[in-house]
């Protein structure tokens, strides 16, 4: 196989995975507004059931652990930032299940 087919082959399979990146990423810019203490205390219990579930490892876990004891408006720095430690997190959000059905199909089909 050419060099440059391969290329071709790597960005077509790699773009359903940026896909659900830039999902995640403007999910997280649509919460990021919101986040109050109170959700951010319940992010904190998720993530400790998550934990004793097993559902989630340690680096994991403890990333998101210092992040959540932050102030808030570093947590909403840190879950919109497009590098990797900002994907990273995303992929293992507490975060999750803040948005209305309706609003998050309305995010998804603007991505």
């Amino acid at each position: 196989m050419s060099p440059s087919r391969l290329r071709l082959e790597e960005r077509a399979s790699a773009a359903p995975h940026r896909t659900a990146e830039l999902h995640s990423l403007a999910y997280h810019q649509a919460i990021a507004p919101r986040l109050r203490r109170p959700i951010v205390e319940e992010a904190q219990r998720k993530l400790a059931r998550w934990r004793e579930e097993g559902r989630l490892d340690g680096p994991h876990a403890e990333a998101w652990e210092e992040l959540l004891a932050r102030p808030i408006e570093e947590i909403r720095e840190a879950i919109v930032q497009d590098d990797e430690r900002g994907r990273d997190l995303r992929q293992s959000s507490p975060l999750a299940g803040l948005l209305s059905e309706q609003e998050r199909r309305k995010l998804l089909s603007t991505v």
